[in-house]
């Protein structure tokens, strides 16, 4: 049976598996180049081929179709069979379905020059090294990724998203749940100074100013704050602060002599107490507290002054008191330093004065205090004009104002 058609016009002919199989190994099968044909019969599909050298066919819907290698071209199958089988076992069967496609779009599916599997939606889990997660779950799915919450990663937290929407710089403010805020510490001209109150360029410092108006009048100075005792009544010590309004400043040491009218005491009323210095009722002779005052390396301005309060179970009486005193550096004899008199002051009681607390100021100017050095003082009771007939607790501290 002649299989070669010379012919320029669709010519059908019907092929057996026989007549297919007649052919000597040698003999091919020869197709006479044509113009693309009409549509074929119902039923049939027209195989050609064209000058371009190429193969091609067309269905009875007349669509065509390339079936050259490479040429990207493919048959019409419906899903139903659109069929892979299996060469031993043809109920293993692969349907690929592309009807579901959109009309008029060709997909393409590259396939990578490399062997492998094929993975599917409901299958095995695609290992991490395969671009997949290894796992079923997200959980999973995030923990071997690296990305497990509370331990590889932070959960979403309303807090760190008020953070990360600060732009600014500075300090930064929880104010409230999600919501935070940038602050700078600011100061007080005068009164507080203040560095890098932001943070950016360090930590933030905060000073005094050595001129700074705290209170009324103006404080100029400060000194460093250091600690000296002072003596109580029964003998024992008391903490006390150095300057930093201008005093008080009390003793460091307290000693009565040894006449036994000056003594450690304390005066009692209404069940409460105040102690002191005690003076003994209705003096006869001079008696002397002696005391020391431990001055801070830099005095605060104003006017050096002592500052005596008394109190007496006394509506009358009077009492007379003279300081004298001496500013003392560390390389000097405290005990042959001359005491300098301010002169005698006066202390009056009268009706209803009877456990109140009466004072006296007097300007320290007989000698110079100087900073770092010890006021020595002999705080003599005069008996010179002393009426006073009760006992007396005497407290004394500087100032300076």
């Amino acid at each position: 049976m002649p299989l070669t058609d010379t012919s320029d016009s669709l010519v059908t002919r019907n092929l057996t598996v026989q007549d297919l199989l007649a052919l000597a190994d040698d003999t091919p099968l020869l197709l006479t180049e044509m113009a693309a044909p009409q549509a074929p019969a119902a039923g049939t599909l027209a195989v050609y081929a064209k000058a371009d050298g190429r193969l091609y066919a067309k269905n009875d819907a007349g669509v065509e179709f390339d079936l050259t290698a490479g040429a990207g071209g493919g048959l019409p199958l419906s899903d139903a069979t659109a069929l892979v089988k299996g060469s031993a076992d043809d109920t293993k069967q692969l349907r690929l379905e592309v009807d579901g496609l959109t009309p008029g779009v060709t997909r393409v599916w590259t396939v990578q020059d490399v062997d492998g599997t094929v993975l599917v939606s409901g299958g095995a889990d695609v290992a991490v090294a395969d671009g997949g997660t290894g796992a079923s779950t997200a959980g999973a799915a995030r923990s071997n990724l690296g990305l497990a919450i509370g331990s590889d990663v932070q959960a979403h937290d309303a807090d760190l998203d008020a953070l990360a929407a600060i732009s600014a710089t500075g300090l930064i403010a929880r104010t409230g749940a999600g919501t935070a805020v940038v602050r700078t510490i600011t100061g007080t001209a005068n009164k507080v100074s203040v560095t890098s109150g932001d943070g950016v360029s360090g930590n933030p410092t905060i000073t005094i100013p050595d001129s700074a108006t705290l209170v009324t009048p103006t404080i100029t100075s400060f000194v460093n704050a250091t600690h000296s005792h002072q003596s109580d009544a029964g003998g024992g010590t008391l903490a006390n602060s150095a300057l930093l309004h201008g005093g008080p400043l009390r003793p460091s040491s307290a000693v009565p002599d040894t006449s036994g009218d000056v003594f450690p005491n304390v005066h009692t009323a209404n069940g409460k107490y105040r102690d002191g210095l005690g003076v003994a009722a209705g003096l006869t002779a001079n008696r002397t507290w002696h005391l020391e005052f431990d001055l801070p390396p830099a005095l605060p301005a104003g006017t050096c002054t002592l500052v005596l309060q008394a109190v007496a179970n006394a509506g009358s009486g009077v009492a007379k008191v003279n300081p004298q005193w001496a500013s003392v550096a560390a390389a000097e004899n405290p005990f042959a330093a001359t005491r300098n008199a301010e002169g005698t002051s006066t202390l009056t009681w009268a009706t209803a004065d009877n456990d109140k607390i009466k004072q006296v100021k007097i300007t320290l100017d007989a000698d110079t205090p100087a900073g770092g050095e010890t006021m020595v003082m002999d705080l003599v009771f005069e008996a010179s004009g002393w009426t006073l007939t009760q006992v007396s607790t005497w407290r004394a501290f500087v100032v300076w104002e």
